[in-house]
Formats: C-alpha cells, sequence, structure tokens
C-alpha cells in the first residue's frame, strides 16, 4: 500500500465500503485516582470524558502528559 518514499510511518489505514481512512488514537485528560478498581469504577466518566483530549504526536509527548493534565483528587 505504501511505497518506499512514503511520508508517513507508524500510522494505521483502514478501508471499509471503498473509503481509506486513517485510525488514530487520542487521550483524554484523565483522572489520578487511587488506583483500586472501585475508584476506577467510581469516577469512569471523567476517565472517558474526551472533551478535553489530545492527540499525541508520540510517545514520549503521551507518557509526559499525565505528569502535568491530570488533577488528584482525594
Amino acid at each position: 500500500m505504501f511505497s518506499e518514499d512514503r511520508s508517513v510511518s507508524a500510522e494505521i489505514c483502514t478501508s471499509a465500503a471503498g473509503q481509506v481512512a486513517r485510525f488514530f488514537a487520542g487521550r483524554t485528560r484523565g483522572y489520578q485516582p487511587a488506583l483500586t478498581a472501585e475508584c476506577v469504577r467510581d469516577h469512569l466518566d471523567r476517565i472517558r470524558d474526551e472533551s478535553d483530549s489530545f492527540i499525541p504526536v508520540d510517545s514520549v509527548v503521551e507518557a509526559a502528559h499525565p505528569l502535568r493534565s491530570t488533577t488528584r483528587h482525594p
């Protein structure tokens, strides 16, 4: 699908119904609770909230994001 002179790498493309599209992942702001199953259950709406999400440009940016963007709550 891609040639040696491609301008992209490590990307995922999907194809369905005659259309080709780029598939990508984003990251939500998240929540930094105590890591218990009950706490995750209780804050799942906040964890899944896409209103303040972003698309990391690489894994270094994604890994640094929790350090500056999540909020701590008791």
